[in-house]
């Protein structure tokens, strides 16, 4: 690769200014960072402002984040050559791929959105269990009570009271049960959904434009300068 970097070196400097007469070309881009134009299929300049040979040119200009546009320049020597970049749309595939990852982001949020349910019935059965637990420990207490009393009237009031904390116990805990068995479904469930969703919906990577000039190839141009030929290497 050096040696073949050097030999061209050595033609380029052996044949400086013999090129033909070359002329100033100036592009104007409203805003791009990033850009390349390639000159008759071949020549390939990121920048703004070079020199062509005199006559009509085609070229191809290359604006990351947007569509390839063709066209060609008329390069004269008597006028200031000037070539406005503009009326390019954007990329399809940037557009495509910023339109999947929204409908990524939307599905994802609505398979969020199922675990809502979930979450208020797992409230209520931990609701549910508080209260079995509060009737569960008055009913201790009033068990202690009634055993240790010996005043009659306090017995039989006693004894109204427990099968009153009797029944509520046993109601709360029968709801608590049909609650666990609710929330486990629901959560298996919300498990289920979740790995099917992952499973087929893949979240689409950020698109990177790429020039399409020159990938995955060297790409060698030699081009007029004021001072005689240039050269312009292109991986």
């Amino acid at each position: 690769m050096f040696k073949f970097l050097s030999i061209s070196l050595l033609f380029l400097i052996s044949f400086k200014g013999i090129s033909q007469d070359s002329i100033a070309v100036h592009f104007i881009f409203p805003s791009a960072d990033v850009f390349e134009i390639r000159v008759d299929e071949a020549d390939i300049y990121d920048k703004k402002n070079f020199y062509l040979t005199e006559g009509r040119h085609k070229i191809e200009i290359w604006v990351q984040g947007l569509e390839l546009k063709t066209d060609s320049i008329l390069v004269n020597p008597s006028s200031y050559n000037l070539y406005q970049y503009s009326n390019v749309k954007v990329n399809p595939k940037i557009a495509q791929n910023k339109k999947d990852r929204i409908e990524y982001t939307i599905r994802k949020s609505l398979l969020f959105v199922t675990y809502i349910p979930t979450g208020i019935v797992s409230y209520l059965t931990y609701t549910k269990f508080k209260q079995a637990k509060v009737i569960y420990s008055d009913i201790s207490n009033l068990s202690n009570a009634y055993t240790s009393s010996l005043d009659l009237n306090f017995m039989a009031k006693t004894e109204h009271s427990f099968d009153f904390l009797s029944a509520q116990y046993i109601k709360r805990r029968r709801q608590y049960v049909a609650l666990v068995f609710a929330s486990s479904a629901m959560l298996l469930s919300n498990i289920g959904i979740t790995y099917l969703f992952h499973k087929f919906y893949k979240k689409p990577g950020k698109f990177k434009p790429v020039s399409p000039f020159g990938i995955g190839e060297l790409k060698l141009s030699i081009y007029p300068t004021t001072y005689g030929l240039g050269l312009n290497l292109k991986l």
